[in-house]
């Protein structure tokens, strides 16, 4: 048996834990700090609040905030549109509300917490203060090509030692 592939490993900062989910770094902040504070000093490590985009990276988030009753996530309503969005502008394709459904906007409410304990979505007033959980891209390590010979010895090359168009191929494969 031959077979050759190309793996790519994405690791994180000593302090961050990799969200298998997101395929994002993660860190958990206890102190309490307002929603615009917390964003700010998740501007300021690269990142920006979290945001959740399915049922696992929600539950993925009250796990490892399980230690306070509820943190901020990055949804608010900006602008004069009162639309809620990710403060990172990605896609707003999951929903964690209270009883399941977005609720009318409140004066006031802007922004959004999560109950630790259910994992439900409320909102709350900026200004309150509340620990949170910084998200930004993992870091790439460099491709590794792996070899499994006939003997089942596996051999580890350094990309520079597969050949550019051979590296693109299997690129082009997947």
């Amino acid at each position: 048996m031959y077979c050759k592939h190309v793996a790519l490993c994405s690791t994180c900062e000593p302090g961050w834990r990799f969200s298998p989910h997101s395929r994002k770094c993660t860190k958990f902040f206890t102190k309490a700090v307002t929603w615009t504070e917390a964003e700010f000093h998740c501007r300021i490590l690269g990142g920006y609040h979290l945001s959740i985009h399915g049922v696992k990276e929600n539950k993925f988030a009250k796990e490892i905030a399980h230690d306070a009753p509820e943190i901020w996530l990055g949804i608010a309503e900006f602008g004069k549109s009162l639309k809620k969005q990710w403060s990172d502008k990605s896609a707003f394709d999951f929903k964690g509300w209270k009883n399941g459904q977005k609720p009318e906007s409140q004066p006031g409410k802007p922004c959004t917490k999560m109950n630790t304990t259910n994992g439900e979505w409320f909102q709350s007033c900026c200004r309150k203060v509340a620990p949170y959980i910084c998200q930004k891209d993992s870091q790439s390590r460099q491709p590794y090509h792996v070899e499994k010979m006939k003997n089942d010895i596996v051999t580890h090359k350094s990309k520079r030692d597969v050949p550019f168009e051979q590296r693109w191929r299997f690129l082009l494969r997947k």
